[in-house]
């Protein structure tokens, strides 16, 4: 987020915010149900198009969830932990935007 104030000031990162939220949910969305249906194919994209963006507005830690299902960890990503923290991560993730909205 703060690569985000720092390049766009906070109307700028506002802006940029609203407008993103509504892709960035339907890309959260789809990661999640790729995930539930172990297309690792599908998620593994899903997690590509997210890593593009996600340093402007996540959390390291859901920076290395996405890598992790991109290279296809297949020993981590298949557990239902996994799942549960990537769930979590998105929580957090989107969380973090809407108070940056408020």
């Amino acid at each position: 987020m703060d690569i985000l104030l720092e390049s766009l000031g906070a109307a700028g990162a506002k802006q940029f915010l609203r407008a993103s939220l509504p892709h960035i949910q339907q890309y959260h969305a789809n990661l999640l149900a790729a995930m539930s249906a172990q297309d690792w194919a599908a998620a593994a994209s899903c997690a590509h198009l997210l890593k593009g963006t996600a340093a402007l507005y996540a959390t390291q830690e859901f920076i290395s969830l996405l890598e992790k299902i991109i290279k296809k960890d297949d020993e981590t990503i298949k557990t239902t932990q996994f799942l549960e923290t990537l769930q979590m991560a998105i929580n957090t993730t989107e969380s973090r935007i809407n108070i940056n909205l408020s």
